[in-house]
């Protein structure tokens, strides 16, 4: 990501965390890295105004995900609670856990 390879960084970080079908894990990592840039090519614009940000804008925050979820899971295996709050279409619940 450093390098400005985003899209290497993005398939390198996929195939890692095993992420997408499993035809992804057997094809060639330089088919994958072009359908990757490809697609990021294709994407809205970078400010989110015609939709979602782009992977590109995204990106290079995702190492960010990655310790957030470390440090959640932390935090939970210390302090379980006992509801679970569950979002849907028909609004909010809390569910016993």
């Amino acid at each position: 990501m450093a390098e400005g390879q985003t899209a290497a960084a993005l398939v390198t970080g996929m195939l890692g965390a095993q992420m997408g079908p499993p035809t992804f894990q057997r094809m060639p990592r330089w088919l994958l890295i072009q359908m990757t840039k490809l697609g990021m090519a294709l994407e809205g614009s970078s400010d989110g105004r015609d939709g979602p940000l782009p992977m590109k804008v995204l990106a290079p925050t995702l190492h960010y995900d990655s310790q957030l979820s470390s440090r959640w899971t932390a935090s939970w295996k210390h302090s379980r609670p006992s509801k679970l709050m569950c979002f849907s279409s028909e609004g909010v619940r809390a569910q016993h856990i």
